[in-house]
């Protein structure tokens, strides 16, 4: 599984939380975004997975990969690519969504 780039550089990062700053918004703490965000995906993967009563050695054999490689994206010690995203999904029989929020 190739490692996804950061979302924004630490100088994006930096400006946005100033940005926010001017325009009296809350303070925004990137690396506890990524975390949550990252803590959120996990948890609707595995969720879906368990749903549709896979096991990842399971969901590795439908994607082409193995056991391993599935215990790693669940266990969150890589950042999924959308790609990698949508054929996990694929493999349990779901389809991946993105959807933004207003903040």
């Amino acid at each position: 599984m190739e490692a996804a780039a950061p979302f924004r550089s630490a100088v994006q990062d930096e400006r946005l939380a100033a940005d926010r700053a001017d325009e009296g918004l809350a303070a925004w703490n990137p690396p506890v975004e990524r975390r949550f965000f990252q803590a959120r995906l996990l948890s609707e993967l595995i969720s879906a997975r368990t749903r549709a009563k896979l096991t990842q050695a399971e969901v590795a054999q439908r994607m082409g990969t193995t056991q391993s490689a599935i215990a790693r994206l669940e266990g969150g010690h890589s950042r999924p690519s959308m790609r990698s995203v949508e054929r996990y999904a694929a493999a349990i029989g779901h389809r991946a969504v993105v959807r933004l929020e207003c903040v």
